[in-house]
């Protein structure tokens, strides 16, 4: 105990000692200790494993107990341990049963196929004893039976197949194909014909075959179809005026009908079929370029037919279609050029409405983020004049206010002056007083 208490005495800090007086034992008391934990927990760090005999324990109580156990637990845990380990070593060192990757197909032939075709067994017996449970079911003399009367029982009549009464061009597959040829061959020969006719325009006209407008084709051949049709009303009504000249009277040579055959003379005929040839002429000059002003007469010497037939057609006021066919091209661009304008117009006006809208919405979202205006829940859209009044009222609130503070700030200045001034003077009148 000397050496205890001389090693206290030594402590520069006497509190310190005092504080740890509790912990600090002789040497004596501290082996008596160790001897009795021996006794009591001979198990240590070097020989945990190692079971020993001297511990008992029913004699053990609270945390040794639980100590006890808890090491029983950690050997039981670590044998276990070992054990897996072990195992798994082992099954390292052996050899690998899996297949190869160049084994996959032959491995996939002996093992998944024969399970698939044994599931494929198993459906074929299951689907023979459902059929030999309704077989049965059903009764003995449903086995001597017919399938077709224990289909027809089961299921009822069967469908007849549908009649071809309906369809008289399918009865045959010959007649079918014989009318799909007819077809296709009808197609090829519209195809080729209308190559043709094309062909024949474009080396009439002198365009390219990209340049052709159907529509001028197809308004060509409608003013063709009238005026031809006029042409031949016109010629009706001249045959119907000719009388047959009487007996006695002189035949002319260019009668236009002979007395005892009554038809038109071969002079008649190529003085008609010249006519129709410079129509058909006059329509494609006509429809390719189409002319400013009307067509001069002809200086040609004319034949009596002819004549007539052209003061006819000089009489006859031209037609809608005539009229109208030399400015299509120009109206078919100012209506293209209208259609533009209209949505480039209709465009212009989403474009504003959107900007409009747009500009709403931030006005809106400046006023209520906007310090300068009151929040007026009836007021409408705000504008760009709110904002120029509410910062006329806050420079005149704030000039106001700062003139305010100016004027106050120059009176205190003043006053300070004053009290300075009067400072300063205050030795004179001490001295004046003395």
């Amino acid at each position: 105990m000397g050496d205890t208490e001389r090693g206290y005495n030594d402590c520069p800090f006497p509190d310190v000692a005092e504080l740890l007086r509790p912990f600090i034992k002789p040497r004596q008391e501290i082996s008596k200790t160790r001897q009795e934990l021996q006794t009591h927990l001979p198990l240590s760090a070097l020989n945990v494993a190692l079971p020993s005999e001297r511990v008992n324990a029913s004699a053990l109580g609270g945390v040794r107990k639980a100590y006890w156990r808890a090491l029983q637990a950690h050997n039981a845990a670590q044998a276990k341990y070992d054990a897996l380990k072990a195992d798994i070593a082992q099954l390292n060192n052996e050899p690998s049963t899996f297949p190869d990757a160049q084994d996959s197909s032959a491995f996939l032939t002996e093992c998944y196929v024969p399970l698939i075709r044994q599931r494929e067994r198993q459906r074929k017996l299951i689907a023979l004893e459902n059929a030999f449970a309704r077989t049965k079911s059903c009764g003995g003399d449903a086995i001597g039976e017919s399938f077709d009367k224990v289909a027809k029982r089961e299921i009822g009549e069967l469908p007849g197949p549908p009649s071809t009464s309906a369809f008289p061009e399918h009865e045959s597959e010959s007649g079918s194909d014989y009318d799909l040829h007819k077809l296709k061959k009808a197609i090829l020969t519209t195809k080729q014909q209308l190559q043709q006719h094309e062909g024949k325009a474009t080396s009439v006209l002198g365009v390219s075959p990209d340049e052709i407008d159907p529509r001028a084709d197809l308004r060509g051949l409608q003013k063709a179809h009238l005026e031809l049709t006029t042409w031949m009303e016109t010629q009706l009504a001249i045959i119907s005026d000719v009388e047959i000249p009487k007996e006695g009277d002189t035949v002319g040579s260019a009668s236009p009908r002979s007395i005892d055959g009554g038809q038109f003379s071969a002079r008649d005929i190529e003085a008609l079929y010249d006519q129709y040839l410079d129509a058909r002429e006059r329509l494609l000059h006509l429809v390719s370029n189409p002319p400013a002003q009307t067509q001069t007469e002809n200086d040609e010497p004319l034949g009596g037919a002819q004549r007539i037939t052209e003061a006819l057609d000089l009489e006859q006021q031209a037609t809608a279609s005539e009229a109208l066919l030399p400015h299509l091209s120009g109206l078919l661009s100012l209506k293209q050029q209208e259609q533009a304008l209209l949505q480039q117009s209709a465009y212009t006006r989403r474009q504003i409405a959107s900007a409009e809208s747009h500009s709403r919405a931030i006005l809106t979202r400046l006023a209520d983020e906007s310090h300068l205006l009151q929040p007026d829940i009836n007021r409408a859209s705000p504008r760009g004049t709110d904002w120029a009044k509410a910062a006329t009222e806050s420079s005149a609130a704030t000039s106001k206010s700062s003139m305010q503070r100016l004027q106050s700030g120059q009176n205190s200045t003043d006053a300070a002056e004053t009290v300075l001034r009067a400072i300063k003077n205050m030795p004179e009148s001490v001295h004046a007083l003395l």
